[in-house]
């Protein structure tokens, strides 16, 4: 993983716990280094520090394509290596938080990012 755990400190949901859909762009099994390339996006789906649901899916050319996808699909939070501001910031103003600088598999990102959003009781 990058840096430490950067999303432990991104969010917080102070004791209350809500369903989170979470992107992941991918190459191969690792973590894309910049989301404005990768061709496929891991999705799951997070619910009281658990992993409910995860599939893939391709992701278009182009970066209004690419965030109407992440929108139609529900994301709220998109774990990366990299992406252009703009873009970033394009996601930010249609409410998707996005988290950057992170490296590893795309499996231990999410596992980081989940057991950093799980309640105390939930987490190893």
């Amino acid at each position: 993983l990058g840096p430490a755990h950067p999303f432990v400190i991104g969010i917080s949901f102070a004791g209350s716990f809500c369903v989170l859909t979470v992107a992941i762009p991918v190459w191969r099994d690792r973590i894309s280094p910049i989301f404005d390339e990768a061709r496929s996006v891991t999705v799951a789906i997070v619910d009281q520090g658990q992993i409910v649901s995860q599939h893939s899916y391709p992701l278009s050319s182009g970066p209004l394509a690419r965030i109407r996808c992440l929108i139609a699909l529900g994301v709220q939070v998109l774990l990366c290596g990299g992406i252009t501001e703009p873009l970033a910031t394009l996601m930010r103003v249609r409410g998707i938080r996005v988290l950057t600088q992170l490296s590893g598999t795309a499996a231990e990102a999410l596992g980081s990012f989940v057991l950093s959003t799980a309640p105390a009781s939930h987490r190893g």
